[in-house]
């Protein structure tokens, strides 16, 4: 397997950057299974169900600004967040766009007692498609 640098690798969404990220990890797309077996069957029988695009997560470093906009972007005022198009860019020779419809689900911060202040952003893929890989 061919190894690929991550070095400048960039998620932005359709109406917000996505600053100090560390690590991208995702999407976990998988599907379900739909039991159609009858009673008259000797063995369990399968069809495929329905498409779970999965989630993106993205490791972060703290900063207090990048913090509140994201924080904004998963719910202002109690209304929940919007489905968006997010890029990720890989702009090595043989990287590529990633794009995909998503919302920002959660945001959690981590305190340790002695080191950075990390972040962690899950972004939920919604949509009728499948994610889109193309070459740059």
């Amino acid at each position: 397997m061919a190894g690929q640098a991550s070095l400048l690798t960039t998620i932005a969404g359709a109406t917000t950057a996505i600053g100090h990220i560390v690590s991208i990890s995702g999407p976990n797309i998988s599907g379900s299974k739909v039991d159609v077996s009858e009673l008259t069957d000797t063995v369990v029988k399968y069809v495929p169900g329905q498409v779970d695009l999965g989630e993106v997560t993205v490791g972060l470093r703290y900063e207090q600004a990048n913090h509140q906009t994201l924080t904004a972007q998963i719910a202002t005022n109690g209304t929940p967040a919007l489905v968006q198009v997010f890029t990720i860019s890989i702009p090595e020779a043989s990287g590529g766009l990633f794009t995909f419809s998503g919302y920002m689900k959660g945001l959690n911060t981590e305190v340790p007692e002695d080191g950075s202040i990390d972040g962690e952003l899950t972004i939920k893929l919604s949509g009728d498609t499948v994610p889109d890989i193309s070459q740059v």
